[in-house]
């Protein structure tokens, strides 16, 4: 089976729907080195009020352009952000009821698996490099917040479960 993968760098993310864009992700510039991501580098800032995002200049960010996501995490809440032209990708996302990050090894590298549970056989699920993150997923029974975000704002909110396992992907159903 051909893999969906886009790879730049030490930056993936792979959907296991068939028929889509290949997605990435990128956060913390302050973690992550110029140099690996060249020409689409540039500081992602944003202004938040407690969990909520009140400003970002993500959206007009080369990488963003480029079609990767972001995930950021504030107050206790992740927050996955959208680029343009991933927009479609927030019908499936809305069809979950809960959503389950995983952290573990993706081909071979540090990787967090966002998947959002709807009881399908094959839930929308996101995969990114850890590097990718400044949210650690931990190995925690408490439920925490996921909310997504494109330029128009809020588009989605869940509870959200993290664990940590070994291989990914996981997609096990949270128990």
């Amino acid at each position: 089976m051909k893999s969906n993968l886009k790879s730049m760098g030490e930056m993936q993310v792979k959907t296991n729907h068939q028929n889509r864009n290949p997605d990435g992700t990128y956060l913390d510039t302050t973690k992550i080195p110029a140099k690996q991501f060249g020409a689409l580098w540039q500081p992602i800032i944003i202004g938040n009020k407690g969990g909520d995002i009140r400003s970002t200049n993500y959206f007009d960010n080369p990488l963003a352009t480029a079609g990767l996501f972001f995930l950021s995490g504030n107050a206790g809440t992740a927050r996955l952000l959208i680029p343009d032209n991933m927009i479609h990708t927030v019908a499936e996302m809305q069809t979950g009821e809960i959503c389950v990050l995983t952290s573990g090894i993706y081909e071979g590298s540090p990787s967090i698996e966002i998947m959002f549970e709807d009881h399908a056989s094959a839930p929308f699920t996101i995969f990114m490099s850890q590097q990718q993150s400044d949210f650690r997923v931990r190995n925690s029974q408490v439920p925490f917040k996921l909310t997504a975000w494109t330029r128009s704002g809020k588009v989605g909110e869940w509870e959200a479960y993290e664990r940590i396992g070994r291989f990914l992907p996981c997609r096990l159903p949270w128990i």
